[in-house]
C-alpha cells in the first residue's frame, strides 16, 4: 500500500509539472533539507521582498494605476477642447448618356483641377454634461478608493502568511528537538526488548508494541522536520518567487 501510494504521489507529481514524459517508476526524489535558518532577515525585511513580487500585490498595484488613470480622464472632460482639422479634396465629373464628342478633361486633369483642403479650429466647451460628469467622476474616485482597500488587504494577506509561515517553521523545529529526544529514548528501549526478545524474556506483542513505538517516533520527528523544512521553502518562495 505504502509503494502503490508513492507510485500515485509520483504521478500526480508528473501530472502538475505537466510532463508526459518521465514515468513514476523514473522519479527519484530528494532529500529534502530540513535547515531551517533564513539568515538574519527580519519579518520585515522579508515582508518588503514578497510585496515586490507578489502576484496579488502587483495586479492590484496595477489595477490602481489604471483606474487612477481614469479619474484623470473624468477630469478632463470638464475642461474646454480645442480641436485643429485639416481636409484635402477633389473629384472626377462625368455626364451620363451624353454624346461621346462631349468635350470632357481628363480624369487626373480634373483631379488636379478639382482639388479643394481647408483647415479648421473647433472649441468645445462642456456646457451641458457638468451632471453626467461629476457622476462619473465620483464613480471613478470610488473604484480608486475601492483599489486602495484591495491592495491593501493583498499586503495583509502577505503579511499574515509570512507570520504564519514562520510560526509553523518555529513550532516545528522546535517540536522536532523535543521528538529527537523521544525517538532516542524509543530506539534504547527497541534495542533493549529485542534482546530480551531473542533471548525469550518477552513475548512478541511486547516485541512488536516497542517496534511500533520507534516507528512512530521516528515518523513523528519525519514529520516536524519536513513541514519546518516546507515553511523554510515556502518563505523563500514568497521573497524570491523560485525554490533555492
Amino acid at each position: 500500500q505504502t509503494q502503490q501510494l508513492l507510485y500515485n504521489q509520483k504521478l500526480i507529481l508528473l501530472q502538475i509539472i505537466d510532463d508526459p514524459v518521465n514515468k513514476p517508476e523514473n522519479v527519484i526524489l530528494e532529500d529534502i533539507s530540513t535547515d531551517t535558518s533564513m539568515g538574519s532577515l527580519t519579518v520585515r525585511q522579508m515582508l518588503e521582498k514578497s510585496l515586490v513580487i507578489s502576484p496579488g500585490v502587483r495586479a492590484a498595484e496595477f489595477k490602481q494605476d489604471l483606474i487612477e488613470k481614469d479619474v484623470a480622464l473624468q477630469r478632463n472632460n470638464f475642461l474646454p477642447v480645442i480641436s485643429v482639422f485639416y481636409n484635402y479634396s477633389s473629384f472626377y465629373y462625368l455626364p451620363l448618356n451624353q454624346q461621346r464628342t462631349q468635350n470632357i478633361a481628363p480624369f487626373w486633369t480634373q483631379i488636379s483641377d478639382n482639388k479643394n483642403h481647408y483647415i479648421g479650429l473647433q472649441l468645445s466647451i462642456p456646457v451641458f454634461r457638468g451632471l453626467k460628469g461629476r457622476r462619473d467622476l465620483q464613480l471613478a474616485k470610488l473604484e480608486y478608493q475601492k483599489t486602495k482597500v484591495e491592495l491593501e488587504q493583498e499586503k495583509i494577506k502577505v503579511a499574515q502568511l509570512i507570520e504564519q509561515e514562520i510560526a509553523k517553521r518555529q513550532q516545528n523545529t522546535e517540536l522536532a528537538a523535543k521528538l529527537e529526544d523521544t525517538r532516542a529514548f524509543a530506539e534504547k528501549s527497541f534495542s533493549t526488548t529485542q534482546a530480551k526478545f531473542t533471548s525469550g524474556l518477552v513475548d512478541a506483542i511486547l516485541f512488536t508494541t516497542s517496534k511500533n513505538e520507534l516507528l512512530s517516533a521516528e515518523y513523528n520527528l519525519l514529520k516536524a522536520n519536513i513541514t519546518a523544512a516546507y515553511a523554510s521553502l515556502k518563505l523563500h518562495f514568497l521573497q524570491y518567487n523560485r525554490f533555492p
